[in-house]
């Protein structure tokens, strides 16, 4: 009859030990407490010892589905029974330099690995306004000096000057009769000369257009 080998647990200090089926029925000596044990018949639900099968490669598995052995799969093939339950953390497994089966949770991390970062969506960008009008008040060259330096800063946002028209200023019919009804008093009079010299300020009007940066 042939003999096959299998491992039982010491009943003193739960040592694995191995034996052969020849030696049923004697006596042996357990390697870790020394303890005398009689050598009894395999449990039946004994795990079979897979063979080293030259076709299993490294990077891929056995499973033990009942008392049938199933593979060799890669990998990908374990995670997508895995995440279909058609194995479980306590499904047995075995690879090249197993001894005995194990418990595939050993390498749960490896077939439910972390989900992909989720980036935020990128935030539109805001649409420009096509043109602007802008207006700049003074005397013409105070105007003019306010046009160039904001003209500056709207090129850097992507606008350029298309036009401007240059408004100067007046003063209303009102303000010269009151002006002439004042001239029957010196104060009047000088009021109405202010008038005729200076002049109120203007407005210098300006087209701005969106070119982009």
């Amino acid at each position: 009859m042939n003999s096959e080998a299998f491992k039982f647990d010491c009943p003193i200090c739960g040592q694995r030990v191995s034996a052969t089926t020849d030696l049923v029925g004697s006596v042996a000596s357990c390697p870790s407490c020394d303890a005398s044990i009689e050598i009894e018949s395999p449990d039946t639900e004994e795990l079979p010892t897979p063979p080293p099968l030259p076709t299993v490669r490294p990077d891929h598995y056995l499973l033990l589905v009942g008392a049938e052995q199933r593979g060799p799969y890669a990998l990908s093939q374990l995670r997508t029974m895995w995440r279909s339950g058609s194995i479980t953390a306590d499904s047995l497994y075995w690879q090249e330099g197993f001894e005995e089966w194990a418990p595939i949770s050993r390498i749960s991390d490896l077939l439910d690995p972390p989900a992909p970062a989720v980036h935020p969506p990128a935030l539109p960008r805001t649409t420009k306004q096509q043109a602007v009008v802008k207006t700049y008040t003074g005397s013409q060259s105070e105007a003019t000096t306010a046009f160039q330096r904001d003209a500056a800063k709207m090129a850097a946002q992507g606008y350029v000057p298309t036009s401007q028209t240059w408004t100067p200023g007046e003063y209303g019919c009102g303000s010269f009769l009151v002006a002439l009804l004042l001239c029957v008093v010196v104060i009047g009079i000088l009021v109405f000369i202010y008038m005729l010299i200076v002049k109120p300020p203007g407005t210098l009007t300006v087209n701005y257009e969106f070119r982009g940066n």
